[in-house]
């Protein structure tokens, strides 16, 4: 079954944390990757430099990878978004979200 993702796609978020700029915005971009549903997502890894999201990892579909940047996209403060996330469906047997 899937789960929805927690906060709307169409939603701004913003960094209300205490670490400072770039730490700040991988924080919330991991939170929002890692919380979506999708396990497949939370294997990612993503660094930030100057506003920009450099995201790695692989996923099973070009549909995740293309939801990475939706979802990274909307976190208040992200300059551009670097998808280094590859597509590989041999290594996953899970392409479904996670059950709740």
């Amino acid at each position: 079954m899937m789960t929805a993702p927690s906060v709307p796609l169409d939603t701004q978020l913003c960094c209300d944390n205490d670490l400072p700029g770039d730490d700040a915005l991988r924080v919330v971009a991991l939170d929002l990757l890692h919380s979506n549903g999708y396990t497949a997502l939370r294997r990612l890894r993503c660094e930030v430099t100057e506003g920009v999201v450099i995201v790695h990892g692989v996923v099973p579909t070009y549909y995740l990878k293309q939801l990475v940047q939706t979802i990274v996209r909307r976190v208040d403060g992200i300059q551009g978004v670097m998808n280094l996330v590859e597509v590989q469906d041999a290594e996953y047997t899970d392409v479904t979200a996670c059950e709740s």
